[in-house]
């Protein structure tokens, strides 16, 4: 089940960039899982530990997103959805229906669902999807707000969520706040793929 995962989601577009070697960034409550690999692996273990079934009907779902058959999966999530009531279980399923709309390219409902399991279990990752589902929908505001919630999850140390932010400024003009956070990419604080610090670093340039 744990391959279905890593197939499921780590082609997904959008995503964060997977952390090197097994261990997670360490936020204000200890290790969290960045990757979206990491993250399901996590979720998958929490839904299917309460028993009942789960594990037998989630690798239904899972085995339908690998093949591509996103109706079938959707099917098999609402009627698990409207049967369950375990939140561990519904946090899965709801965070795999974020991510066939995020494949699908249905921003508006993939932001649906991204809300829907935010009110539920709060995660770094669910709000930095969230700032890239707003930033597509050119919804700038709502985006910044989940960027920053995503870096604060993190004690301030979320290098991914951070260059979105700093996109973000570079894309409306705010040159000092992009340059801030072009810096915090660079004091070396957190590792940081040099792809995206020389990206942010050329944006911030050329509005000088």
């Amino acid at each position: 089940m744990f391959e279905s995962l890593r197939k499921v989601f780590s082609a997904s577009k959008g995503q964060p960039i997977a952390q090197g070697g097994g261990s997670f960034p360490v936020g204000p409550t200890g290790p969290v899982p960045l990757s979206s690999a990491s993250l399901n692996a996590q979720l998958i273990a929490a839904a299917t530990a309460e028993g009942g079934g789960h594990q037998t009907l989630i690798k239904e779902i899972l085995d339908y997103v690998v093949s591509e058959n996103y109706d079938a999966a959707l099917a098999g999530i609402d009627s698990m959805m409207r049967q369950e009531q375990l939140s561990d279980v519904r946090v899965l399923l709801i965070w795999t229906k974020s991510n066939i709309f995020q494949r699908r390219r249905q921003t508006s409902r993939e932001i649906d669902e991204l809300v829907t399991v935010s009110a539920i279990k709060e995660h770094p990752l669910f709000e930095l999807n969230l700032g890239i589902a707003y930033s597509r929908e050119s919804n700038r505001k709502e985006a910044e707000v989940h960027f920053l919630r995503a870096i604060e999850l993190m004690d301030g140390k979320y290098p991914l969520a951070t260059f979105n932010l700093g996109i973000l400024y570079c894309d409306t003009g705010r040159s000092r706040e992009a340059r801030l956070r072009l810096e915090d990419l660079e004091s070396g604080k957190e590792k940081v793929p040099s792809q995206l610090i020389q990206k942010l670093k050329d944006r911030v340039s050329s509005m000088r």
